[in-house]
């Protein structure tokens, strides 16, 4: 189970993350590939990170799945860095 705070600035997205079966913590940060995406992200929005696995590095590509509260969803690409 991996549960995570994510953290959305000007940078990117920022994703604290605690493997309960593995007792680690760390941070991983991401940008967005496209740096007009972080527009669509809002206050309310749940997030979903998608690809997260022991073998991310910097410059790993993963998906986040914005769910936002009107029931829409959004799957934008991003890039570990």
């Amino acid at each position: 189970m991996v549960m995570t705070t994510i953290v959305h600035d000007s940078a990117g997205i920022h994703v604290n993350y605690y493997e309960t079966s593995h007792h680690k913590e760390g941070t991983l940060d991401l940008a967005f590939a496209n740096p007009a995406d972080e527009s669509h992200v809002k206050p309310d929005d749940r997030i979903e990170v998608l690809g997260l696995n022991d073998d991310i590095d910097v410059k790993s590509k993963v998906n986040v799945v914005l769910k936002h509260t009107d029931g829409t969803t959004e799957e934008l690409p991003c890039i570990a860095c």
